[in-house]
């Protein structure tokens, strides 16, 4: 019923992330969460190298989570992972907002 994850054939791709576009990316998550902005450099420090990790989902359940009789692995959707040390700090569907993983939420009490 469920497919589990493998990396080899879910993952597209991994790239570092320039200095540029890593700029414009804290502007983006300034933007929608502009409470952040206080804490962002202690997320993300300037000198660090974050990772973008496209990672193939199915379209399916992208659309509606909740309907599992539409669940089909045949059509692919992808999803960006901003990763910083191996750990997913954000993600984004296509060119929507970046919304922070659970791990981060966990992890900073200062988010609630």
């Amino acid at each position: 019923m469920f497919k589990k994850f493998n990396a080899s054939e879910d993952v597209a791709g991994r790239q570092n992330i320039k200095s540029s576009v890593q700029r414009g990316i804290k502007a983006k998550i300034t933007e929608t969460f502009p409470k952040l902005e206080p804490y962002l450099e202690e997320i993300i420090p300037k000198k660090s190298q974050l990772s973008l990790v496209k990672w193939y989902a199915p379209a399916a359940f992208l659309s509606d989570p909740c309907d599992i009789e539409k669940l089909t692995f045949d059509s692919r959707d992808h999803i960006s992972l901003l990763a910083l040390d191996n750990e997913v700090l954000f993600f984004q569907r296509f060119d929507e907002v970046y919304i922070p993983s659970l791990r981060l939420v966990h992890k900073c009490t200062w988010f609630a």
